[in-house]
């Protein structure tokens, strides 16, 4: 479906998101180029390979908190591989607590991470899709950049910024070749968010993680979590020739959470 194209993933590390949105676009045949942490590229390799897939993927290291670092990167993949024809933006960061207990430096963290290093990635691949008239852009949202949610003011804000981002660079791309979406997961199976939430409720409620989770679960009706594979699958859609009409979207996958 997608042979003959090169991706850009932003955001691997996360073996659950990342590995959904990697997975999905090796076994639709693109070329892979993903950013992540180099501690988790053996986990990355090792989840792969519990999904029957050992794809050649080009690993790429930078701070995303830093705009220099992410150009130098940038600098190394478009080297690398050319034009870049699908960049999937699906980093993120949050901080969880009372807005007046935030530290100042963990809202500069959250912005950077969920919102402007997609600023800094997409703005680079641009020329090379505007050359061919044929790109893909998928940012990774959240159903709480679509509602508001307490004790994470920076990562509600910025993932309501990345919607807005969404919008306005389909826009300006509206008569081109080249597509903009956000997807908008719930609550993603074993993803870092959600275990680490699981615990701290845990905790601070004096109940097991299962409960915890279990209470973290009655957002979304459906009644079950949001898997790696749901998110590939969408991702690829996206990015596939049936889509081309699909502009500026910001397409829920959430078991019915923001539909309440």
């Amino acid at each position: 479906m997608l042979h003959g194209k090169t991706a850009l993933v932003i955001g691997g590390s996360d073996v659950s998101v990342g590995i959904g949105a990697i997975a999905a676009l090796a076994r639709a045949q693109a070329s892979l180029a993903v950013q992540c942490d180099p501690a988790k590229v053996a986990a990355i390799r090792a989840k792969l390979s519990e999904k029957g897939l050992s794809p050649a993927i080009a690993f790429y290291g930078a701070q995303l908190t830093s705009a220099a670092s992410i150009n130098a990167m940038m600098d190394q993949v478009l080297s690398n591989h050319g034009c870049i024809d699908i960049l999937i933006n699906g980093a993120a960061a949050q901080y969880a607590g009372p807005l007046e207990t935030m530290p100042p430096d963990r809202w500069d963290q959250d912005i950077a991470v969920n919102l402007s290093a997609s600023f800094h990635t997409s703005r680079r691949v641009l020329p090379g899709m505007r050359e061919q008239n044929w790109g893909r852009i998928v940012n990774v949202a959240s159903s709480q950049g679509l509602v508001g949610s307490g004790y994470k003011a920076a990562y509600v804000a910025a993932k309501h910024g990345l919607v807005g981002l969404t919008k306005a660079l389909a826009l300006e791309l509206s008569t081109a070749g080249i597509t903009v979406n956000a997807i908008c997961p719930g609550w993603v199976e074993n993803s870092s968010f959600l275990l680490q939430q699981a615990r701290e409720r845990a905790a601070a409620e004096g109940i097991s993680d299962e409960a915890a989770r279990a209470s973290l679960l009655a957002k979304q009706p459906t009644g079950r979590f949001i898997t790696a594979s749901d998110v590939g699958a969408l991702i690829v859609f996206l990015c596939g020739d049936g889509a081309d009409q699909i502009r500026g979207s910001s397409l829920s996958i959430d078991g019915g959470w923001c539909a309440q």
